[in-house]
């Protein structure tokens, strides 16, 4: 199985539940006060006739944010959506593919620097793309491509420290990670460690200097997928053994606030569902800390997006099932233990988040997507 099977399985597992017309209320655990109170829906502008869906998502301020997805208009096509502290707007960006061109995550490192990440393709394989936002508009860069044009290479994942250092992570047509490095004049990528001998991918990476970055990501066995987790020390990226507590489990986000502390959170499988998987980096060792998963263990339960503003206030977002409809998931690390907040569904369908940023613990944003009956919305909550 090649990544980019694995890459496409992974995403309609998620979106591969049943729809039902019946609405279910979240009722948060006991002691799931979040740092900002409560989380308000927004429904940014949808653009195409249908499958809206936002991937990504960056804050500097309460009145910064960007978020990144993917619109279907005669192919899938990406877009950018802007916060300017009132209301989500759309801001034009380059689509260089005929179809289809995606874009999957987003960073910024201030109101005039942002990067978004993805691939675009002609009706076939794709290539990496990047794009950057100057404080007037996206451009495309110039972006490494293994592979060449039609290996299907692609990337996932953005972080940005500073303007002369930022990472992008990804998967190659050849099953290898992909591992990019911006040092302030261009991309270029920076060799990486596989974790198996097929289907390869880094989804998510961060990083709080140019000697320190996380990226964790799964790969294939022909028992289940396991968790892949690697480490930048300022020199090279090194793979770090890490948790996998059942044959089927993934990563899909990591957090770093110091050398010392870490997180990565993704799903791990059962007889008959998933659960929700977080770890834990305390310094020495990656470490499982117990964390909700309120489907249940013969449902879908997974966990997406991850972010940390502190060693007591870390917020990961996804969804789950109650057996009907897939339901908004978030939770939250107060310094003691993972609980989970009450997270609003803006319809009575399916509703799944993916991502999550902060600019400060009570300036959080999470997106994704809605499904209304008839076509998938774009998704974003606001906690502050």
């Amino acid at each position: 199985m090649g990544v980019r099977s694995s890459f496409v399985r992974s995403r309609r597992m998620l979106a591969g539940l049943a729809v039902a017309t019946a609405f279910v209320a979240v009722t948060p655990t006991p002691g799931s006060a979040a740092a900002c109170v409560p989380w308000f829906g927004t429904q940014p502008p949808s653009v195409g006739s249908t499958n809206n869906a936002l991937s990504g998502v960056a804050t500097t301020s309460p009145c910064d944010a960007w978020a990144v997805g993917n619109y279907f208009a005669g192919g899938e096509q990406s877009y950018t959506q802007h916060w300017n502290g009132t209301a989500w707007k759309r801001v034009p960006n380059p689509n260089p593919g005929a179809n289809p061109t995606v874009l999957d995550g987003v960073t910024a490192v201030s109101p005039s620097d942002a990067w978004a990440v993805g691939s675009y393709g002609d009706a076939g394989p794709g290539q990496t793309l990047i794009e950057h936002w100057d404080g007037k508009v996206w451009s495309q860069q110039t972006s490494p491509n293994p592979g060449g044009t039609a290996a299907g290479d692609g990337l996932l994942g953005v972080a940005a420290t500073s303007a002369s250092n930022a990472w992008a992570v990804g998967r190659t047509g050849s099953d290898d990670t992909l591992i990019a490095r911006w040092n302030g004049v261009r991309w270029k990528r920076v060799p990486s460690p596989n974790g198996g001998a097929f289907s390869n991918a880094l989804w998510s990476v961060a990083a709080t200097s140019s000697s320190n970055a996380w990226a964790v990501g799964s790969y294939d066995t022909t028992s289940g997928a396991r968790t892949l987790i690697e480490r930048w020390n300022g020199t090279a990226w090194k793979k770090v053994a890490s948790p996998n507590p059942s044959t089927d489990s993934e990563l899909r986000g990591v957090a770093v606030t110091s050398p010392t502390d870490a997180w990565a959170v993704g799903w791990r499988g059962t007889d008959t569902g998933t659960k929700t998987l977080i770890v834990h980096w305390n310094g020495s060792a990656w470490k499982v800390v117990p964390s909700p998963s309120p489907g249940g263990a013969t449902h879908a339960n997974v966990l997406m997006g991850l972010v940390s503003t502190s060693a007591s206030n870390a917020v990961a977002v996804g969804s789950y099932s109650n057996g009907s409809v897939q339901r908004n998931l978030i939770v939250r690390w107060n310094g003691r233990v993972w609980v989970r907040a009450a997270a609003p569904n803006l319809t009575a369908f399916d509703n799944r988040l993916s991502a999550v940023a902060a600019s400060s613990g009570t300036d959080v944003w999470a997106v994704g997507s809605d499904y209304d009956g008839s076509v998938s919305l774009p998704l974003a909550l606001h906690c502050c």
